[in-house]
């Protein structure tokens, strides 16, 4: 909670500006995020390829979260206050095919973002976990302390994520990790692996929805 109100509190209007690393600026939450930040702070995005979505050419540094070797190197040398890490493979159907690749980037690749971070001496790392962790729930709305019950490999990497990051987390480098639901509010639908999306599409398009239960 002290994390929490730390990032909350510099944020609020002009301030002092912070030095901000941000991962997945070129996602849908990132990218909005991006906008915001920018308006009162320094901030880096860390991308894993040269692409031509994102925003702040002039301040963009390449890593890959699944070859994080070159992590540290980085976060020593630009030395953020705050590391906002929203970057992972989140479509749950990938998750299903491709459960090694989804745990190498969404568990280790954020571990190593972590260790890095914690070397770096930086004041909060804030983690962008998911929902899905607390998996099928009976009571709704679902409190924050449920306890967590992976029903994919999505699931599973941001539980092992965040369990790991509670090891990690003291004092000097306190963590705070989100838990979104379902976002929507896409500009350009170019992928139909959200379900909010999906659902409206699948109406305008004229198609069965399917609601599941």
């Amino acid at each position: 909670r002290g994390g929490a109100s730390y990032f909350l509190g510099n944020s609020r209007g002009p301030g002092t500006p912070m030095k901000i690393l941000l991962t997945g600026s070129t996602g849908f939450i990132g990218s909005n995020l991006l906008r915001e930040l920018v308006t009162n702070h320094e901030v880096w995005c860390l991308d894993r390829q040269v692409s031509s979505r994102y925003i702040r050419k002039d301040r963009t540094l390449y890593a890959d979260l699944a070859e994080p070797s070159g992590l540290e190197a980085i976060l020593v040398a630009l030395r953020p206050d705050i590391v906002i890490h929203l970057a992972a493979i989140s479509p749950v159907t990938y998750s299903f095919e491709n459960p090694g690749h989804v745990m190498n980037v969404n568990t280790s690749g954020t571990i190593a973002l972590a260790v890095a971070a914690k070397h770096a001496r930086v004041k909060l790392f804030v983690h962008a976990s998911t929902s899905e962790v607390y998996g099928n729930q009976q009571d709704f709305p679902i409190p924050e302390e449920a306890s967590m019950s992976a029903t994919s490999p999505y699931a599973a990497s941001k539980i092992a994520a965040e369990e790991c990051l509670r090891l990690l987390q003291d004092d000097n480098f306190p963590i705070v990790i989100m838990r979104p639901f379902n976002t929507y509010g896409r500009a350009r639908v170019q992928s139909r692996h959200f379900v909010v999306e999906k659902i409206i599409t699948g109406m305008l398009l004229g198609e069965q929805v399917k609601l599941g239960s």
